[in-house]
């Protein structure tokens, strides 16, 4: 069993320097960006985001924990949107570190995130995933996600 717990700030440093790296990499793989096109983009990204870190208003960030340890296991980063009357939950990052995975850890990750939407009296959940990030999009749509928009591209 897993469960969430409020992330602490050191937590979010240690947090910061593996996110930073891989949502670069998801960049240059997905998007073709240069290495330091992308370095900058994530970094901008993440400060215009998170201007206050885990104090930034409407984001929500947890360590995972397995009950078993007293280090966190993965990462949740949720966020309250608005856009007009729609309210919904936004998911920015969520991670089962590589030890954690493939023991339905990832579902029971999914279910707590859900639980924790409906404390913040939202009824939606929206995520982006990278295309070649198969197996969570196999994970998310076998928890009832569906595609909702599709962005293509093609290097000439």
């Amino acid at each position: 069993m897993i469960h969430l717990k409020s992330m602490t700030d050191d937590e979010f440093s240690r947090y910061l320097k593996d996110a930073i790296p891989s949502y670069d990499a998801g960049k240059v793989q997905s998007e073709g960006l240069s290495d330091s096109d992308a370095l900058a983009l994530a970094q901008r990204t993440f400060q215009e985001l998170l201007p206050k870190g885990i104090h930034s208003p409407d984001h929500f960030l947890f360590s995972v924990f397995d009950d078993d340890s007293a280090v966190p296991c993965g990462t949740l980063w949720l966020a309250c949107r608005r856009e007009g009357s729609k309210h919904y939950a936004y998911i920015y990052d969520i991670i089962l570190n590589p030890a954690h995975r493939g023991k339905g850890l990832g579902r029971q990750l999914m279910r707590l995130m859900e639980e924790e939407v409906r404390r913040q009296c939202l009824q939606s959940v929206v995520l982006h995933v990278f295309e070649h990030n198969t197996l969570a999009i196999h994970l998310y749509e076998s928890m009832g996600f569906h595609t909702t928009n599709r962005i293509m591209s093609k290097k000439l």
